[in-house]
């Protein structure tokens, strides 16, 4: 059994306009409305880890039952099985986090890429930045455009199994200060997190696992 949101947040569509990198205060059209109290309801546990039978809201979910039906974290490169840290489910939007001995302990609606833009493999983490990204490189949309990427990423590589190189990619775990579209196929590649709870808690751990494995596939 899990708990479903009745009256779920409504968060109210923004536009971003370009910022200076300089300046790290936070506009207040990128700043998320005040949440009001939830109520909740016991349902049913799907057989299928899906988000068209729970509430797309901040905060994960850590109902023992749906983290009983996550993907496997166990991956193979350079012919050494590990545990990935992450695993994202690009079919159903949703992002696992893992204990390092492969059990789920959380899940997060996500948004991942339309129109399969968000690559299927191995990636591991590079570092991870935050507003207002005055740090990325100055050709970056991060750089560019702060706004759009929430309060922090994690800028990930993309990892041959077969030898375990690594290669940069365009491609991040963030935030998004605009949440409406979380929980479908709508970025250009990236991974997009709610902005309150959810990116915070996603980059502290990839702080404490520099170089770990995120696994990225459809299912």
């Amino acid at each position: 059994m899990y708990m479903k949101v009745m009256n779920h947040v409504k968060i109210i569509p923004t536009i971003c306009l370009a910022l200076s990198s300089a300046v790290a205060v936070k506009p207040a059209y990128c700043r998320i409305p005040e949440a009001k109290p939830d109520t909740f309801e016991l349902v049913d546990t799907p057989k299928m880890n899906t988000l068209d039978s729970i509430e797309i809201k901040p905060g994960g979910i850590k109902d023992s039952l749906f983290l009983a039906n996550a993907p496997s974290p166990k991956i193979t490169v350079a012919g050494k099985t590990y545990n990935a840290a992450m695993v994202v489910d690009i079919t159903n939007n949703i992002l696992y986090r893992y204990e390092k001995d492969g059990k789920a302990k959380i899940a997060y609606p996500v948004s991942t890429g339309r129109d399969s833009l968000t690559v299927p493999g191995i990636y591991s983490i590079s570092h991870v930045e935050h507003y207002p990204y005055d740090k990325a490189p100055e050709n970056t949309l991060r750089h560019r455009i702060p706004c759009i990427f929430g309060d922090a990423g994690i800028v990930l590589q993309k990892v041959n199994p077969q030898n375990g190189t690594k290669k940069p990619t365009g491609i991040m775990i963030h935030g998004r200060y605009n949440n409406d579209k979380i929980g479908v196929h709508s970025s250009g590649g990236c991974i997009r997190c709610f902005n309150e709870i959810d990116i915070h808690n996603i980059t502290y751990q990839a702080k404490q696992q520099p170089g770990a494995y995120i696994l990225m596939k459809k299912y």
